[in-house]
């Protein structure tokens, strides 16, 4: 009996750079020009196709590829390759294999972003909800980033809190100062950095999100432990706090919309 091919798929991220039009502002951003291309277990080359390809037509060239395998990416000015997290790999295979979903006309950066992490999950809208706040005595570092990681651009509303009504984006961090993302609601597929997607949707200020479950990992950070304090202190109240806690609680400075289920951010500007 026959064993079945494995099939596995390695994004190639180029030198060169193409540029893209944001059609809600007209503004020209450089990306990455980018390869996939399928091998199998052998290491040997099967087939390949540009990013810039990608749409629901050409979905079928993923169609064979191991969704229980990593995703090796290949960064080619930096000679470097390494592989995805396997659950973003996992998610990531999932989403070529059937692009966008159909009829849902409000998927957008940020659904994308989340189902890298969560998979395709009817309660994205419901897992996103969030708080913002001013963390600006911590500093924002690519080094600090882990593959997976999602990003939030966005222009300040008040204090730490993003004005949505205008130009954002949401990005999954991949590693050598680069992010995947999906450009809006129609916008392709794309492989920019930060520079380039602040530049694309005209934002000054960047939001890690954390998930919850690590919270507890990161109170030795003093950044996180003063979010929770204030955090704390904004549930209660001050009314049995004393005046000299009270005093620290404003001047760290609560800006929060409201208590988040299930993320917690850090947010600096840069």
């Amino acid at each position: 009996m026959s064993l079945t091919r494995q099939i596995y798929l390695r994004i190639t991220v180029n030198e060169k750079k193409i540029y893209l039009n944001n059609p809600d502002n007209h503004v020209l951003f450089p990306v990455m020009d980018i390869d996939f291309t399928l091998y199998d277990e052998n290491k040997n080359q099967l087939s390949s196709m540009k990013l810039a390809d990608l749409n629901h037509s050409a979905t079928h060239f993923f169609s064979d590829v191991n969704e229980n395998s990593f995703v090796e990416i290949d960064f080619t000015a930096q000679k470097i390759t390494t592989m995805l997290p396997s659950k973003i790999s996992s998610h990531l295979i999932h989403f070529l294999k059937v692009y966008r979903p159909i009829p849902n006309g409000n998927y957008c950066c940020m659904h994308f972003a989340y189902e890298m992490t969560y998979g395709r999950n009817n309660k994205i809208d419901e897992i996103y909800k969030k708080d913002f706040y001013d963390l600006s005595t911590c500093s924002f570092s690519e080094k600090k980033l882990n593959s997976g990681d999602i990003v939030h651009l966005f222009n300040p509303f008040r204090g730490s809190i993003p004005d949505l009504s205008n130009q954002h984006h949401y990005a999954l961090y991949l590693g050598s100062h680069y992010y995947l993302s999906l450009s809006g609601t129609e916008g392709p597929l794309m492989i920019a950095t930060l520079d380039a997607m602040k530049k694309a949707f005209e934002t000054t200020r960047c939001v890690q999100t954390i998930p919850k479950q690590k919270k507890s990992s990161m109170l030795n950070n003093s950044c996180f432990f003063k979010a929770s304090l204030t955090i704390g202190l904004g549930v209660v109240g001050l009314t049995n706090v004393n005046a000299g806690i009270g005093l620290a609680a404003a001047t760290i400075g609560f800006v929060a919309a409201e208590i988040s289920e299930e993320l917690i951010y850090r947010c600096t500007r840069r």
